[in-house]
């Protein structure tokens, strides 16, 4: 088993600056050699969850938002550093989208029928947003709709249920715009269920109560046209697939070079204390399943 991951100590006297974008206690602070990073107090197995979505991405290779769990003042969470740079300015989803339609719900966080999977890849289309420095394209033309395939396949891979319009960026640097790399996954791999349920779903002796029937409802924050209600994460995936489909055949056969082990094994090294034995197990059934199933369906 490989080591277990570090845990960061914040110094109590770091210089803060908080932040107010999202829900959760958060505040930005400089190492001396001047390095921004961003201290986040989560809810209860969001730092663990957090952590293990970034490493999930950085296996498969999605450029993503680093992340080290970490403390505070004794209380638990995670710290990553800015991807921006001086200078840089970044758009979340709601306002790109709120650009091309004077209508759009920019307040408004969930229930947004308007984001759709198909508005989402007119917008990056529309802003010719390109790959993040230091991300090499697949083939001549693989741009950012593209990436935003992977990110879809990462959300249905890790059961990322939190892929709002202020979860997705695009950056613009000088005269370049690129998709920003994958950030904010903690509602992912069933942080929040409880043992009783994740107990159930591990038994699988109700067939309406197990981890594929978990996994195949999470639900995306992302709509089908016309729709009242949020689609899984799966089906985001296969919508982009519909609209990219050579990406989405990338990133499945990223997925299957990786293989499953590799993928349940990042989980074994979160740090014992930090995480529940039966958390671990259904963290990891949830990645098995819904690897399985991204390799195996036929999304086109």
């Amino acid at each position: 088993m490989n080591a277990a991951y570090e845990v960061v100590s914040v110094p109590r006297d770091a210089i803060r600056q908080d932040e107010t974008l999202g829900t959760k206690p958060k505040f930005w602070f400089r190492t001396e050699d001047g390095a921004l990073f961003l201290f986040k107090r989560g809810r209860a197995n969001e730092d663990w969850s957090e952590k293990v979505a970034a490493e999930v991405a950085a296996r498969v290779g999605l450029p993503a938002a680093r992340i080290e769990l970490a403390e505070h003042e004794g209380a638990r969470g995670t710290v990553s550093r800015t991807f921006l740079e001086a200078g840089d300015q970044m758009y979340h989803g709601n306002e790109l989208l709120l650009a091309r339609d004077a209508d759009y719900p920019l307040q408004a966080r969930y229930r947004v029928r308007q984001h759709t999977v198909e508005a989402v890849f007119e917008t990056l289309a529309w802003y010719a947003a390109g790959l993040p420095p230091g991300v090499l394209p697949a083939w001549p033309g693989f741009d950012g709709c593209d990436l935003m395939v992977g990110y879809l396949a990462l959300d249905a891979l890790i059961s990322n249920t939190d892929r709002h319009h202020e979860n997705w960026a695009v950056v613009r640097r000088g005269r370049r715009a690129f998709v920003a790399p994958s950030y904010d996954h903690a509602a992912s791999l069933g942080r929040n269920e409880t043992q009783r349920r994740m107990q159930e779903r591990l038994d699988g002796s109700d067939p309406r109560m197990t981890v594929a029937a978990y996994s195949a409802r999470g639900r995306s924050a992302l709509y089908r046209p016309g729709s009242a209600r949020a689609i899984a994460t799966v089906e985001a995936f296969h919508r982009a697939a519909v609209i990219r489909p050579s990406a989405a055949r990338f990133w499945r056969d990223r997925l299957r070079r990786v293989g499953s082990e590799p993928l349940q094994a990042i989980v074994d090294r979160v740090p014992e204390g930090r995480i529940c034995s039966l958390h671990r197990r259904f963290a990891q059934a949830i990645l098995l399943c819904n690897w399985e199933r991204l390799v195996t369906e036929d999304v086109e």
